[in-house]
């Protein structure tokens, strides 16, 4: 049972380290092989673990178990939210069907300049005839904000692009502001019959109070808005309450929580102080999931035809 020092340690992690964009590059660290050896890869989710030991293996497993549940087919439109690494999956993975348009999304500018050059390395040298594209900017679609950008918004529901076959988002809607918005306006962009699957978070609110109030602090430390924090039920509810059909929510929690603590806490590569880091970040998730009720998903629903 976590007391006061609990809730204050966590709160100070919350003005430390939370910020407004969670994510940069400093992830490269974690992307090393059995032998401790750096891989050429630079992913950064929660991994999906159940058959695999490394980190980089998990995060790909986690990939992959998103873009199958999309069920991209020949000749299709999607949209990928995550990392680079994702997209170079969509198009490379030898089971990948050939795609017509594969677009991807990220706010972080370091992020989108690095995915940029990679997969303009990796995907050129392999002539695929797919037409890539990357967004920077929200997820979300909002029109004051993309009057500041050149940049078409995958999502403006006013783009006179090809709908979507295909959306995914890999353990990063629930940073989204708000969630509920991104599947609203994903709604209205994929095409009839096309579809949609997301690794992400959710929350069985607990019956303490005092947990209550804890789970509330580890998603400020974690930047997930509280009203993204929803049950596995409610998750149903909210993509029916859409539109969407063929619903399914899958709690991959075990699969996920124990192995990733297990890898952040004792992960040293990198500096002693990245070290620390990682430590307190694999804590922080072993709370989130022991103490508030943390839950690990794959989502996956279709629009009607």
């Amino acid at each position: 049972m976590w007391t006061t020092a609990g809730v204050i340690f966590i709160s100070f992690l919350v003005m430390k380290f939370g910020k407004k964009e969670p994510y940069g590059l400093y992830h490269k660290a974690l992307n090393i092989a059995v032998d401790g050896a750096p891989t050429d890869t630079q992913w950064m989710n929660v991994g999906y673990w159940k058959e695999v030991t490394t980190f980089p293996n998990a995060c790909e497993a986690l990939a992959l178990k998103v873009i199958r549940a999309a069920r991209p087919g020949p000749g299709g439109h999607v949209l990928g939210h995550g990392s680079g690494d994702s997209l170079i999956l969509h198009a490379l993975y030898p089971s990948s069907p050939s795609l017509k348009t594969l677009t991807g999304i990220t706010s972080n500018k370091d992020q989108h300049a690095e995915a940029e050059r990679r997969i303009q390395v990796m995907c050129g040298q392999n002539s695929l005839g797919v037409k890539l594209h990357l967004y920077q900017g929200d997820a979300i679609f909002r029109p004051l904000d993309h009057a500041f950008n050149d940049d078409a918004h995958p999502l403006d529901p006013a783009s006179q692009s090809p709908p979507f076959t295909a959306i995914t988002a890999i353990d990063c809607a629930y940073h989204f502001r708000s969630r509920r918005a991104f599947l609203q306006q994903s709604f209205e962009r994929l095409a009839p019959g096309g579809s949609i699957a997301l690794a992400d978070m959710g929350l069985v609110l607990p019956q303490s109070p005092f947990r209550r109030v804890l789970a509330r602090i580890v998603c400020g430390t974690l930047g997930i808005p509280w009203d993204s924090m929803v049950s596995r039920s409610d998750y149903v509810s909210q993509l029916q309450g859409l539109g969407f059909v063929n619903v399914d929510v899958e709690d991959i929690t075990q699969d996920v929580f124990p192995h990733l603590i297990g890898f952040l806490k004792n992960e040293t590569s990198g500096s002693p102080k990245l070290g620390r880091a990682w430590w307190i970040m694999g804590e922080v998730f072993r709370i989130w999931w022991k103490s508030c009720g943390g839950i690990y998903i794959i989502a996956k629903a279709e629009k009607p035809i």
